[in-house]
């Protein structure tokens, strides 16, 4: 039989995700679990139910620490809507403290792996995907009731296309593309108005 589950679970979670990290969903089975954190496969059964309720729950810790931190420090009522916009779609193109390259994001890995046909899987990557949507949205409208966007967009169509633009960043980051950089500022110089453009050119 297993032996009992020591560890703390927010402690456990944060070790399963560094392992999908690593290795991705589809290559982490319940023996490298079992490896990783030194706690048998029953314990974790009896814990979590299943492999992938263990793996949606790290996702949904993902969510709720990672993804929440970075809407909340950069899509705040209390920044310029544009540059907190902008900061947030920059902070993904830097690497995590103690890491040479940026991770990009979990729920984008793992939309892209075999894992996210498991339902309970797929639930955990949408509910966080749908944040941060609703959370780019928001911001956007934000920005462009300050003038910053231009006003013949429609919000929903802002908020759509700054979620595509951000998860084809995060790919692009993980793989190491270069002139990230420009490219965002390329993206964010397309919604712009035109008299800001012109004004800057000025």
């Amino acid at each position: 039989m297993g032996r009992p589950i020591k560890i703390a679970e927010p402690q456990l979670l944060d070790a399963v995700a560094n392992l999908l990290w690593r290795d991705g969903c589809d290559a982490t089975s319940i023996r490298d679990i079992e490896e990783e954190i030194g706690i048998r496969a029953p314990s974790l059964y009896r814990r979590f139910g299943s492999r992938d309720l263990l793996i949606s729950r790290c996702i949904d810790r993902y969510v709720d620490t990672v993804v929440a931190a970075r809407i909340d420090r950069y899509l705040d009522v209390e920044i310029e809507s544009i540059v907190g916009l902008r900061r947030f779609f920059l902070s993904v193109l830097k690497p995590v403290k103690g890491e040479s390259a940026p991770r990009g994001c979990l729920l984008t890995a793992t939309a892209g792996q075999n894992a996210i046909c498991a339902p309970e899987v797929s639930e955990a990557v949408s509910r966080g995907l749908r944040q941060i949507e609703e959370a780019l949205t928001a911001q956007g409208a934000r920005a462009q009731l300050d003038g910053d966007i231009r006003p013949d967009l429609e919000a929903e169509a802002v908020g759509e296309l700054l979620m595509a633009s951000f998860q084809g960043f995060l790919v692009l980051s993980r793989a190491g593309s270069l002139g990230l950089t420009k490219k965002v500022e390329s993206l964010f110089l397309s919604i712009r108005p035109a008299s800001l453009i012109e004004h800057r050119r000025v």
